[in-house]
């Protein structure tokens, strides 16, 4: 009997333009809520949070820790995966099931649009899994879901792929900021006005 796994290829890309986005940073776990560790792009194995305890990245060191309540947070040997100047980031070596990729920093200007992007890898094999080193043989039916899109994978290579998308930090509106600013101004401006003529009519009444 084969042991068949699978290769998800990311691309990070702008959500307006489309443009690939190097430098972001993520982690993925499984439908345990256990990490990967990824050695050379391909899965290595699990790690299993700490009963009680809460995982979060640590930008000052580039790491995963993990806390149990007031103690000290220690290192979390989760593997932090960056995407390359193609917006890319390859994993190899996964089963079919689902997965649950949570992006930990947004490339430079960015925002996080998503934190956590969950998808299914979903593949069919031949009944007599017979190994010629042709792997089309065997594999009949691949393909990757995220949300409610279904995309079909390389049955040749084993490769599924998807894409993930940043809001770029300057397209999104912040309280306090610069179009707000100018709301406050015209709003202001308004109530100037209006009070203005209250005045011009009552001076005209007497």
């Amino acid at each position: 009997v084969i042991a068949f796994t699978y290769q998800v290829d990311i691309t990070k890309k702008d959500s307006t333009t489309n443009a690939l986005l190097s430098g972001a940073k993520f982690v993925l776990k499984n439908s345990d809520g256990e990490y990967a560790v990824i050695d050379n792009g391909k899965l290595t194995g699990w790690i299993p949070v700490p009963t009680g305890a809460t995982v979060s990245y640590d930008e000052a060191s580039d790491s995963m820790k993990s806390k149990i309540g007031e103690a000290d947070a220690t290192d979390f040997s989760a593997t932090i995966l960056t995407s390359d100047s193609n917006g890319l980031i390859s994993i190899a070596g996964l089963d079919d099931g689902i997965y649950t990729l949570k992006e930990v920093k947004a490339p430079d200007n960015y925002k996080i649009t998503n934190p956590e992007t969950s998808f299914t890898i979903t593949a069919d094999t031949s009944n007599s899994q017979t190994d010629n080193d042709i792997t089309g043989d065997e594999l009949t039916a691949l393909s990757i879901k995220v949300g409610s899109t279904i995309t079909n994978g390389n049955l040749d290579t084993g490769v599924v792929t998807m894409d993930v998308l940043n809001t770029n930090a300057a397209s999104l509106p912040t309280t306090g900021g610069t179009g707000t600013k100018v709301l406050y101004a015209i709003g202001g401006t308004i109530l100037v006005g209006a009070g203005m003529v209250l005045v011009s009519k009552k001076r005209a009444q007497k």
